[in-house]
């Protein structure tokens, strides 16, 4: 097996109903995506304009912490996640578009796919770190073995799926989160204090699991996290 945390070589191949529910999980990822960009565009719901307003601000130079979006609602997260919305930014009434950024439709879209991703890169990366300290061993039948620990896993996280995917950055931090506890599970601190870090400088409450390496006494972790 990879050592990468990643590694796609473990997934045993679906059976016929194994694709079935893959087909089933994909359509259902797209057809909700009209009612997405409907509620959110249309009708106005939902904070993902927060952090586009914050990507247009702080690129902008509008000041970043008095932006608002429709509902009157202020980017308060660190600055880290609104210079990655640079692709993303949406600007207050009155400023031109820019140039470099998608148009709202259009961002609310690609950001629905981008946490779609993220949300089954994370469970992948789960039930790839648990099936390498307890391996999960294939077993004749449907919703058995290494496929159904991951198909498992999304139906448990279903009530997240829908609007949560159109929404600010749950799934990214996600996966994040879910990298740092495989790469420190695996003695990896350099790598999983640059994802713990990143986490952290999106929204400061995953420091709340930092209490974990404090715990373990992990001054090589703590050291490269404050690196």
């Amino acid at each position: 097996m990879s050592n990468s945390v990643f590694a796609f070589g473990a997934i045993s191949r679906p059976g016929r109903r194994g694709w079935l529910a893959i087909v089933f999980v994909g359509a259902l990822t797209l057809l909700f995506l009209p009612m997405v960009v409907s509620k959110v565009v249309g009708l106005g719901q939902g904070d993902v304009q927060v952090f586009f307003r914050g990507g247009w601000a702080i690129r902008s130079g509008y000041p970043l912490y008095q932006v608002i979006d429709h509902h009157g609602w202020t980017f308060h997260y660190p600055p880290t996640f609104a210079l990655l919305m640079g692709p993303f930014a949406n600007p207050l009434p009155g400023y031109p578009q820019p140039p470099w950024a998608l148009p709202f439709a259009a961002a609310v879209v690609v950001w629905y796919l981008i946490n779609a991703a993220c949300l089954l890169l994370a469970i992948h990366v789960w039930a790839n770190a648990l099936e390498r300290h307890r391996p999960v061993h294939a077993r004749a039948g449907f919703l058995q073995g290494p496929f159904a620990l991951r198909l498992g896993s999304l139906m448990a996280l279903l009530p997240f799926v829908g609007d949560g995917l159109a929404r600010g950055p749950a799934p990214v931090l996600l996966l994040l989160i879910v990298v740092f506890f495989a790469l420190y599970a695996e003695n990896r601190p350099a790598s999983a204090a640059f994802a713990f870090s990143l986490a952290v400088t999106i929204k400061v409450f995953p420091i709340v699991l930092a209490v974990l390496p404090f715990l373990r006494r992990d001054w090589k972790f703590i050291g490269w996290t404050f690196g």
